[in-house]
Order: structure tokens, then sequence, then C-alpha cells
């Protein structure tokens, strides 16, 4: 069977007109609550897609040195796509008779990453990589902290 996941991104692709967008690995497991993981590069940019019983998620994987995985929320908060306190507010289960809302819908955060394409391949290119990273570190720890504060 087809990786729906890949199905997926190739329509959002598509729709989005990225271009060059080239699938390195994919995993289907339809037993596995249909969990799913698709592997793209664009340019310089390495995009993991992963679908984890039924939310789909994209990540940003820098396979230049350290091959660290970093999320959309940290990448969200370098590009200043949201705050931190609208994350945080974002993810706080404010009621217990209402699920919490959950990752951005993949369309909405491949539009983010497609309208800053060029900004984001200059900033994991190999002049700005490790001053994109140290950044990223920097933003991953305040986040953590925020959410799970001592």
């Amino acid at each position: 069977m087809k990786n729906p996941l890949v199905e997926k991104v190739e329509n959002i692709f598509e729709q989005l007109g990225f271009r060059g967008a080239i699938l390195l690995q994919e995993s289907y497991d339809e037993q596995s609550f249909g969990n799913a993981l698709a592997l793209y590069r664009i340019g310089n940019l390495y995009l993991r897609f992963l679908r984890d019983r039924d939310d789909d998620t994209v990540d940003f994987l820098n396979l230049f040195e350290n091959k660290e995985l970093y999320t959309f929320d940290d990448i969200s908060l370098l590009m200043g796509w949201m705050t931190l306190e609208e994350m945080i507010k974002e993810f706080q289960k404010t009621s217990f008779d209402e699920p919490p809302t959950g990752p951005i819908p993949l369309c909405d955060a491949m539009c983010l990453i497609k309208q800053h394409l060029d900004i984001l391949k200059r900033m994991f290119s190999p002049d700005e990589v490790d001053e994109t990273l140290q950044k990223l570190e920097e933003i991953s720890k305040k986040r953590v902290n925020a959410f799970f504060p001592d």
C-alpha cells in the first residue's frame, strides 16, 4: 500500500508550488495506527514529515554535522511566526471538557515554510548553519523551560 503521508505531502507540495522536493526516505505502518514518515530534501533543507496517530507534523533536520532534529515550534519561534507566550497559550489545556489543540495543521505549516523558503534555505546553508543552530539551541531551551519550569 502506498504511504498516505507521502501522498498528502506531495499534494501539498503541488498545491503550494514547491519545486525540486526529493523524497529521500519513507515508511508506513498500517498496523501501528497508520503511523508514517517521509523525509524530503528541498535544496539544503531537510524536512521530516511524521504521522503519529493521525497527527501530521513537519520538523527540520540538520544533516550537515550533528544530524539533529529541530521542531517546527522552534523554527516558528526563530522566524517570529509565533511568540513563546502565544505558543504556551495555544498548547495549554484550558478546559477539561475540550481536548488540547494539537499541532498546527500541516498545510498551514507548509504555507509558512513556502513563504519563507529562501530565508530558511539561507539559514541552513553551510555559511549560516552554525549560527542558526546556536539560535535554535537557545530557543529550544527557553521553550522547554517555559513549558516545564523547575
